[in-house]
């Protein structure tokens, strides 16, 4: 069976998954084109994703090198390469540095 498909007429159709608690924590890696895609959309955001130690060196640079849609979360120290703006930022010992400025960026460069 695919994805958007059921085996009978009895579901509930205005009900959506929750996507949350997703957490990362040390990525590494070199000659990368795009290290993070997350895309929700407006009927079902992925939420409370987490990234701790990451580093990764990049193939080239490019605008959107995190590639983000309707996703919230949080960052855990210095990361590289830089979040979305969907991401709040804390420092190493758990302490908000910079709340996210936008809850639906939609930061997608299809050109990967």
């Amino acid at each position: 069976m695919d994805y958007n498909e059921h085996a009978d007429d009895n579901y509930n159709q205005e009900a959506y998954p929750t996507l949350s608690g997703f957490s990362f924590t040390g990525i590494h890696g070199q000659g990368v084109r795009v290290p993070v895609q997350i895309h929700g959309s407006e009927q079902i955001p992925v939420r409370n994703v987490t990234f701790r130690d990451m580093s990764v060196g990049l193939t080239y640079k490019k605008k959107h090198i995190f590639q983000c849609s309707f996703v919230k979360g949080r960052v855990y120290g210095s990361i590289s390469p830089r979040p979305c703006e969907n991401f709040d930022l804390y420092d190493e010992e758990g302490r908000l540095v910079k709340p996210a400025t936008e809850s639906n960026v939609t930061d997608i460069d299809y050109d990967i």
